[in-house]
C-alpha cells in the first residue's frame, strides 16, 4: 500500500533554484532525446546521449522516456514539458532535521558531488505518514508555473487484513454524493458547493477556494460512508462525459466539471485499501434502470429521482436501486 504526497520547497534560496531549473533543462532534453528513440528499450543505449548529464542522471531519465512511452495512449509521440523529475535514493535522500523544521531534502544536481541541501516544513496530514508509514527513497521533483518547486515523497506500509463478511454498493450522484445499497446518503451539499464553484470566475481566487473546498467535503464525506465493515462496490465511471458533446449546456458542463466524482472514487478506493476491505468497480450501465425485484431493464422506469418498475410495480429512491444493483453486480456470488 503506497502514498504520495507532496511538499513544497520554498525555503530554498534562489541559487539552490536555479540549480534545480538548470537541471531541469537538460534532464527534460535528455528524456525527451530518449523518447523519440526507434528502438528504446531498457537496455537503450544512454551513451548515445550527448547531454551534459552524468551517467546516473541519463540512466534515470532513461526510465522516464520509457515510462512515458508506456503510459502514452495515442500513436503521437509525447513530450516531456512539464517540468517533472522522477529520481532515485542516489539523487534524492530525506533526513531529520534538528532545527526549526522538520526535514531536508539533500539533492543532487548538474554540479556533481556537490549537492544542495533544502529544508522542507511538514504539515498534519503528512506527519501521521512520517510517524507510521515507510518513506520509500527517492521522490519526483515537480515545479508549477510560478517556478515554486515541489517534491513528492512516497510512503508505503504492508495492507492490513481484514475477511469483512458484508458488502454495500455505493452510487455516487450529483445531488447526493454517495448513496448506499441500504438506503443511507452520504454528502446532500455536493451539489450546492459544485453550483457554488460554476458562479465563480474561472481561475480566480474564489474559485480555487471553492475547489479546495469541495476536496476536502469530499474527503470527509468518504470517510463517514467507508468504514472498514463492508467490502464496497463502486460504479466505474471512467468516460461519463464520452459523447456528450454538444448535448449539454455549458453550465451544466461547468457543474460536472467541479463534481470532482473521479477523486471520489480514487478517495474510497483508497480508503477501503486503508482498511484492507476489496473496492470492485462495475460497468455503469442500466445500474438506475433495472429493477433489482424482477430484473426487467427500461429507461422509463427512471424518472428524475424516483424508480417505478413498469413490470413489477417494485419502487423507490432512484440513487438507492442504482446502489442495490451495483451490489449484487459486485458482490451476488459472495454475499447472496
Amino acid at each position: 500500500m503506497k502514498r504520495s504526497l507532496k511538499f513544497a520547497l520554498r525555503f530554498a534560496n534562489s541559487g539552490k533554484k536555479a540549480q534545480l531549473d538548470q537541471l531541469w533543462e537538460v534532464y527534460r532534453d535528455a528524456v525527451n532525446f530518449f523518447v523519440k528513440d526507434q528502438e528504446i528499450t531498457d537496455e537503450a543505449e544512454w551513451r548515445d546521449c550527448r547531454l551534459g548529464l552524468g551517467t546516473s542522471f541519463k540512466q534515470a531519465a532513461l526510465r522516464q522516456a520509457i515510462g512515458l512511452l508506456k503510459s502514452c495512449k495515442t500513436d503521437r509521440i509525447p513530450t516531456l514539458t512539464h517540468p517533472s523529475m522522477i529520481l532515485d535514493q542516489r539523487f534524492i535522500k530525506i533526513g531529520k532535521s534538528h532545527n526549526s523544521f522538520d526535514y531536508w531534502a539533500k539533492i543532487s544536481t548538474l554540479d556533481k558531488g556537490h549537492p544542495i541541501s533544502t529544508p522542507i516544513k511538514s504539515y498534519n496530514h503528512a506527519n501521521k505518514y512520517f510517524r507510521k508509514w515507510d518513506l520509500v527513497n527517492g521522490g519526483k521533483l515537480l515545479r508549477n508555473d510560478r517556478g515554486n518547486w515541489f517534491i513528492q515523497l512516497v510512503f508505503q506500509k504492508k495492507n492490513p487484513k481484514n475477511k469483512a463478511k458484508k458488502a454495500k454498493g455505493f452510487d455516487i450522484g450529483y445531488r447526493k454524493l454517495i448513496t448506499d445499497s441500504n438506503g443511507k446518503t452520504y454528502g446532500v451539499g455536493i451539489k450546492a458547493l459544485t453550483e457554488k464553484a460554476a458562479r465563480k470566475q474561472q481561475g480566480s481566487k474564489a474559485e480555487k477556494r471553492v475547489r479546495e473546498e469541495i476536496k476536502n467535503y469530499i474527503g470527509k464525506v468518504v470517510k463517514q460512508a467507508v468504514n472498514g465493515k463492508s467490502n464496497i462496490a463502486i460504479e466505474n465511471l471512467k468516460r461519463l462525459k464520452d459523447n456528450k458533446s454538444g448535448k449539454w449546456a455549458k453550465i451544466i458542463n461547468r457543474r460536472f466539471n467541479y463534481w470532482f466524482y473521479s477523486l471520489t472514487l480514487k478517495r474510497i478506493r483508497d480508503r477501503a485499501e486503508l482498511f484492507g476491505v476489496r473496492c470492485k468497480a462495475i460497468p455503469p450501465k442500466h445500474t438506475s434502470q433495472t429493477c433489482p425485484e424482477c430484473g426487467y431493464v427500461d429507461k422509463s422506469n427512471r424518472q428524475r429521482e424516483k424508480f417505478k418498475c413498469l413490470q413489477c410495480g417494485f419502487s423507490g429512491d432512484a440513487d438507492h436501486i442504482a446502489a442495490m444493483n451495483i451490489l449484487y453486480r459486485g458482490f451476488a456470488q459472495e454475499f447472496p
